[in-house]
């Protein structure tokens, strides 16, 4: 990969870590265990949203061929 799409992932990641920590600190635990529950939960749901995106999705744009003389 490139590096700008590494800095991509990587902006991506950190971005998602903050949406999640907002998300914990907005509620209130009553114990670790509970805060863990909560995190694997969010973690599953990522995962499964993630496995809905197929490349397939992706249009490939057109392929250039030959020129077109007018």
């Amino acid at each position: 990969a490139a590096g700008w799409e590494k800095g991509i992932v990587e902006k991506n990641v950190q971005d998602r870590r903050r949406q999640l920590w907002a998300g914990a600190n907005a509620r209130h635990w009553s114990s670790l265990a509970d805060l863990n529950d909560w995190l694997a939960n969010v973690k599953q749901e990522t995962a499964d949203a993630a496995a809905e995106f197929s490349l397939d999705d992706l249009k490939a744009p057109v392929v250039f061929t030959k020129y077109v003389t007018v």
